[in-house]
């Protein structure tokens, strides 16, 4: 979808919280930016927009840039899909968003992998998180909105969380959160939600970049008929090799997670039925082990539409036990040191159900950046339950073929 001549009217959003940087920098390169800190400013800001909608019977598109992190651009997410519930799904059309990352981002990462020009312009976050000046970034973001004569529209998935109550006779209620980019348990930090730290945010991008193998012989797997779903890495790409690259790097002696037991069930989607009008078939597989990562992100493969598959890919990490029995006197350095299995990728999961197997642990989970605690299990579904399936981001001309 190509945008039209006159579309003129656009709306830039800045996230002020995690940055030191204000509106008011923007006002010297005529640029007139809103700063948001919550979610419910955003409600409030995409309200105003359908509003405006509503007066003007031949509005043009709404162009919406978002300055921020990967929360920030969730926190959109969820007032988009909350907001336009209700409303015809004509609506959809009148919104393209552009984010512009003023940090490190997976969404900013994945993006770039399918566009050469996106990552040209914003890629140089990518091991820095640190700002660029203001004239540089509002010439970003007017070449941006000039030159970007694409719309990407991006799966909107769902996560269901069902956490503890704040009173122990309160009954718990689930939570349910959209999510573009990915799902993360036991990965980023508790003190710093939308950045960890290095070795950690390699691995997720990884995940991010490359459907990586999975090895049937280091899975506890029941029901499992879905080898169709194993595959080898494919040294000769260049996301492969970089791939690799990034998840040596991220094994470290010392993790900054202690890793968690778990069982997984997922649903994966038989290749064949993927086109019949009863609806999509899947095969239901489990995973029971003790993880120290687990990502589901979203699967890097593009439709004959120019839309990005929904499925889904699970990658994580798990840790073997030296040994059964422990000596008295065994120090807890040495319990960390044991050694962590290669990385393991399960493609096509449409559906996933992580439940801890202990009753006393509860598990934290980071959302796009925001991070959840108190979760007793979550279910993630491949796309969105209304009719809001998709999340429209701008990008240039060239989208790589993945």
């Amino acid at each position: 979808m190509r945008f039209s001549n006159r579309i003129l009217k656009f709306s830039i959003y800045l996230f002020v919280s995690a940055f030191q940087i204000t509106a008011s920098k923007f006002k010297e390169h005529n640029l007139s930016v809103i700063s948001l800190s919550t979610l419910t400013e955003s409600k409030v800001a995409l309200n105003n927009i359908i509003q405006r909608i509503q007066k003007c019977a031949s509005q043009s598109v709404i162009r919406i840039v978002l300055l921020g992190n990967d929360a920030f651009v969730n926190s959109f997410l969820q007032s988009y899909v909350e907001c336009l519930a209700s409303r015809p799904r004509e609506y959809m059309a009148y919104f393209r968003f552009y984010f512009v990352p003023l940090v490190f981002s997976y969404l900013a990462k994945f993006l770039g992998s399918l566009d050469s020009q996106y990552e040209t312009l914003f890629g140089n976050n990518e091991s820095s998180n640190e700002i660029s000046d203001i004239r540089d970034l509002s010439q970003k973001i007017t070449r941006y909105l000039k030159t970007s004569q694409r719309t990407l529209s991006l799966p909107v998935g769902e996560v269901m969380l069902n956490r503890k109550g704040k009173l122990p006779e309160e009954d718990s209620s689930p939570t349910f959160l959209p999510f573009f980019c990915y799902v993360c348990l036991g990965t980023l930090s508790s003190n710093e939600s939308q950045l960890s730290s290095i070795d950690d945010n390699a691995l997720l991008s990884a995940s991010l970049s490359l459907s990586i193998s999975t090895n049937q012989q280091s899975r506890e797997l029941k029901d499992s008929s879905d080898d169709e779903n194993s595959q080898t890495i494919l040294s000769s790409s260049p996301q492969s090799k970089i791939a690799n690259q990034l998840i040596k790097n991220s094994h470290t002696d010392e993790p900054s997670t202690s890793p968690v037991d778990v069982s997984v069930d997922y649903w994966t989607i038989i290749d064949n039925q993927k086109e019949k009008k009863d609806g999509i078939r899947t095969i239901k597989s489990s995973l029971k082990s003790n993880i120290r990562v687990l990502t589901i992100t979203r699967q890097l493969i593009m439709n004959s539409d120019d839309k990005i598959s929904p499925s889904l890919t699970m990658t994580y990490v798990t840790r073997e036990k030296k040994q059964k029995i422990m000596k008295f006197g065994k120090k807890l350095k040495d319990l960390q040191n044991t050694k962590m299995i290669e990385p393991q990728a399960i493609t096509g999961i449409n559906r996933l159900v992580c439940t801890s197997k202990s009753h006393n642990v509860e598990l934290k989970v980071n959302v796009d950046g925001q991070e959840w605690d108190n979760v007793k299990f979550f279910q993630i579904s491949s796309q969105w339950h209304t009719h809001i399936k998709y999340f429209p981001l701008a990008l240039f001309n060239d989208i790589r073929n993945v």
